[in-house]
């Protein structure tokens, strides 16, 4: 991807070209190109026929360097385009064959049994504020508390996210995450939500959040593509408080959502699907809005469930 720096500075070459300055040329970057030699090269465009290769900053290598991770970016976002285009169709059938599940309040999917790894499930709203105060707060080396800021829909943010020292995570074990728990947002953009990984496994549900251990006859992705669905997230909204720049939920709202809850083989289909999205948003800085569209088809696959 181009910076804003090297946009401008392609642009001023542009412009001196237009105005017929003797100056657009500079040596490892730019070049005016007579006719005469496009043919030559048999219409050949790529700007490293025309450049000399230098090594210093700002020369042709480093074009050349931007070039190939332009190419690489481009055929990446194909590839993954085509595969997502494929699992897109395979949701779309499973639409269209109907699917049976029941309609459960989220404080039953989750009440008794045990997660995939042995784990009581539960559904949790993160510590107060007393317990996560900014003064615990630590410059590098601690384990992040997980904020509403921090959640995105496609995962979680690291930039920016506090951390706290592992002593006081310890006295917050209660709220640590384990790998398959599910960190809600409680306020702001109601429905964010991510699952945890095993790179998140030990960080701390902070305040603002809630945490879900789902059981294991529930997939933990489907759980999070249902969250984010238009359907859950009006219900949410509808039963929120607070005001219009700032809506939020209790916990017990949240026990109350109603859940759609398919068999656990078409859970793993549509989580499946979500987890490529995801994995694909955080690969690719930028999603193309052709990505972005697909990932919000399936966000409105979970709700249409029959009964």
């Amino acid at each position: 991807m181009l910076s804003g720096e090297e946009v401008d500075r392609i642009a001023d070459r542009f412009r001196l070209w237009l105005g017929a300055s003797e100056e657009v040329d500079e040596p490892g970057f730019s070049r005016s190109v007579a006719y005469s030699e496009l043919i030559e090269n048999a219409g050949n465009l790529d700007p490293r026929t025309y450049l000399r290769t230098e090594s210093g900053p700002g020369g042709a290598a480093d074009l050349s360097a931007m070039l190939a991770d332009f190419e690489r970016r481009n055929r990446e976002t194909s590839e993954l385009g085509a595969e997502l285009a494929q699992i897109a169709g395979a949701q779309d059938q499973l639409a269209r064959d109907g699917v049976r599940c029941q309609n459960l309040p989220l404080k039953d999917v989750v009440s008794g049994g045990s997660t995939v790894g042995g784990r009581p499930v539960r559904l949790l709203a993160g510590p107060s504020g007393s317990l996560v105060r900014a003064q615990d707060d630590v410059e590098a080396g601690g384990v992040p508390v997980v904020m509403p800021k921090d959640i995105s829909d496609i995962g979680f943010i690291v930039d920016g996210i506090k951390c706290i020292s592992e002593q006081q995570a310890e006295r917050l074990d209660r709220f640590r995450l384990n790998r398959g728990d599910i960190v809600v947002a409680r306020r702001g953009d109601l429905g964010r939500c991510a699952v945890v990984g095993d790179e998140q496994r030990g960080w701390v549900c902070g305040t603002g959040c809630f945490v879900i251990s789902p059981p294991g006859i529930v997939d933990s992705h489907y759980l999070v593509a249902f969250l984010r669905s238009p359907g859950a997230r009006e219900w949410l909204d509808t039963h929120s408080t607070g005001s219009m720049a700032l809506r939020t939920v209790s916990l017990e709202v949240l026990g109350m959502l109603p859940v759609a809850l398919p068999d656990l083989d078409t859970q793993r289909s549509i989580g499946e699907a979500m987890a490529s999205f995801d994995a694909y948003g955080e690969s690719l800085p930028g999603v193309p809005p052709a990505l972005g569209r697909i990932g919000r088809r399936f966000d409105s696959c979970p709700v249409a469930c029959h009964e």
